[in-house]
């Protein structure tokens, strides 16, 4: 039953964090995925200095022993040196889940505003030859409408920045 319990406990917390992000309008920022990564480092020192005092028997975060059960610590050093391999995962994944935002920053970073741009930007970037303010883009076939336009020449303006 406590198991039960635990799991649904986790698995609120993590709705509770999709809800704050998807309905506040609630984000983290790079700062603040620099600060978590800091305070956890901090965390584990005092934690693995609380485990000392405490003595035998006091595990908690893994930093003493290896659970008894089979797990994927089976596979790194004994502790604390396997922080060694997993700082740089758990630093990994926490810039990966905040790479999301990374993109979304770049995007509205690009100023679509296409009238303040030169006659040669829109020519040669998609390779438009009509004047976008002199010929309605929905006049042939070949035309391409606006929206499309601004969708292209972000794609490419993202390529650029990231590849």
């Amino acid at each position: 039953m406590l198991n039960l319990f635990l799991f649904l406990w986790s698995c609120t917390s993590f709705a509770w964090c999709f809800f704050a992000v998807i309905c506040l309008k609630e984000r983290p920022f790079f700062s603040d995925v620099n600060k978590v990564v800091v305070i956890s480092l901090v965390l584990a020192g005092v934690i693995y200095v609380a485990n000392i005092l405490l003595g035998e028997g006091a595990n908690f975060w893994y930093l003493m022993d290896k659970p008894a059960a089979d797990t994927i610590m089976n596979f790194f050093p004994e502790p604390p040196y396997h922080l060694l391999v997993t700082t740089p995962v758990a630093i990994s994944v926490f810039y990966l889940i905040y790479l999301p935002y990374v993109i979304s920053d770049a995007l509205k970073k690009v100023d679509l505003d296409i009238s303040t741009w030169n006659d040669h930007v829109k020519d040669t970037y998609l390779g438009i030859k009509d004047h976008l303010n002199e010929t309605p883009l929905l006049s042939s076939k070949n035309s391409i409408n606006y929206l499309e336009f601004k969708y292209l020449l972000r794609l490419r303006i993202f390529k650029n920045w990231f590849f």
